[in-house]
């Protein structure tokens, strides 16, 4: 398993209690939860390593953990009253027989992986909520620190730094690939970083994105800025940005995604209108400020498939060219 997993809420399972439930599902980075008339104990949610042949917005399927070895569990979200939801952890054999469980009622609690098991789950358990806001759920073996709390998060390198670089999503965690571009000089002389850990980062065109590249720009206010992409998501951070701020510029490749696929994430993700007709109207328009520093033939008939590659190794192109 990578540095740490994230699940989300997914589709209710048919054999999950909801009577009288109240489910508003805003987005996939987004659930809200409301039921006063459930009785402590009862499975609100469950996820499984098993895979589901059901509809495509089923629950996620759990990642295989190694046996031995020790994880932890971090809700990301709110409950009310405090302290009044768990999980548990239950391994079975390949018989489908128990082999296992461990309650787990606060991210300083931990389970350990016994041997031979053939899946296992994870269940939301009531234990006496009326409300609850689930954003996500990680599974890691360490304990995790607020890189991981926050939905998107401004990493300062240098105050004076004048370069914002958007972190790609893929398919490692973000702490994984913040890892990976902190170790690239041109980012570590040169940029801060703006990372989400929401589904898509939400294209970093979110209310809380938005606000994390007003700070970067009120602090670098006195000079010109740029504002860097080096895959399908974070390039198309940086031409926004560079459209929507003057005396800035976009550096970006030539990676992308379909038009349609940008506008499903931006629906899923209840983006508001006028990002949904900037997609419409803006996204393919070339403009002075907009340099492309590398062309991607790697990314050619990519497609579906576009969000998979490693695109990290894009920015060494970059690193070779002239940048102030």
């Amino acid at each position: 398993m990578k540095d740490y997993y994230i699940v989300r809420w997914g589709l209710m399972n048919d054999e999950i209690f909801s009577h009288g439930s109240q489910i508003e599902w805003q987005s996939p980075d987004r659930v809200s939860f409301k039921n006063s008339m459930v009785h402590s104990g009862i499975v609100i949610n469950q996820w499984s390593s098993e895979k589901s042949y059901g509809l495509y917005f089923s629950s996620p399927k759990l990642p295989l953990l190694t046996s031995h070895k020790t994880y932890f569990l971090k809700f990301i979200g709110q409950v009310e009253p405090n302290n009044s939801i768990m999980f548990t952890v239950e391994f079975f054999d390949y018989y489908g027989e128990s082999l296992q469980k461990d309650f787990i009622r606060s991210c300083d609690d931990s389970f350990t992986v016994p041997d031979n098991y053939g899946n296992y789950t994870i269940s939301l358990v009531h234990a006496g909520c009326r409300s609850i806001t689930f954003k996500r759920l990680i599974i890691s073996e360490i304990l995790l620190d607020n890189v991981m709390s926050k939905d998107t998060l401004l990493i300062e390198n240098n105050h004076d730094f004048n370069h914002l670089l958007f972190v790609e999503p893929g398919i490692g965690s973000i702490q994984e690939e913040v890892n990976k571009l902190q170790q690239i000089v041109l980012v570590k002389s040169h940029a801060n970083l703006l990372a989400s850990e929401l589904l898509n980062a939400q294209l970093y065109l979110s209310k809380e994105a938005m606000s994390g590249v007003d700070s970067f720009v009120q602090s670098s206010h006195s000079k010109p800025f740029y504002f860097i992409g080096y895959g399908p998501i974070s390039n198309l951070a940086a031409k926004y940005y560079a459209q929507r701020y003057p005396n800035s510029q976009a550096l970006v490749t030539d990676d992308h995604l379909e038009l349609f696929q940008y506008q499903k994430i931006a629906q899923q993700s209840s983006l508001d209108e006028g990002i949904i007709q900037w997609l419409q109207t803006s996204v393919g328009v070339s403009r002075p400020n907009i340099k492309c520093y590398y062309k991607n033939k790697q990314s050619d008939d990519r497609f579906i498939g576009a969000k998979l590659l490693d695109y990290h190794r894009n920015l060494l192109k970059l690193e070779g060219q002239v940048i102030s």
